[in-house]
């Protein structure tokens, strides 16, 4: 089974993968971007994802409505193989944001720009 916190009160779904849990690093970093978008924890479905088959990270995305969906390195779904990181994208009403994975983005200045530039164009 797939691990997720938040209660998608604002239908944003965030996919990650982390091997054991989120670092309380990435979680910091996780909730500071949702803070950015005006979403608290509760308002968006937070995913591990970490092993999960294409087939369970669709699954997932067909269970829980989502009008947005953020995705940290993960790919493993037919609507994220085709985008380019911090390309924002958009089908059906969906809009779809592709970053590297949360410690990278933490670590590095300009993909972190690069992110809060894609969240602003989608979430204006």
């Amino acid at each position: 089974p797939i691990v997720t916190f938040g209660e998608n009160l604002k239908h944003c779904i965030v996919l990650f993968s982390a091997e054991n849990k989120i670092s309380p690093e990435s979680k910091d970093l996780l909730f500071k971007i949702l803070a950015a978008i005006k979403r608290s924890p509760k308002d968006a479905l937070m995913a591990n994802v970490y092993g999960c088959s294409q087939e369970q990270v669709e699954a997932l995305l067909s269970e829980h409505n989502h009008k947005h969906l953020i995705s940290f390195d993960i790919r493993n779904a037919s609507v994220l193989s085709p985008l380019s990181p911090y390309e924002p994208a958009s089908s059906k009403g969906k809009h779809y944001i592709l970053s590297n994975g949360l410690e990278e983005v933490a670590t590095d200045i300009n993909k972190k720009k690069a992110l809060w530039q894609a969240l602003q164009k989608v979430f204006h």
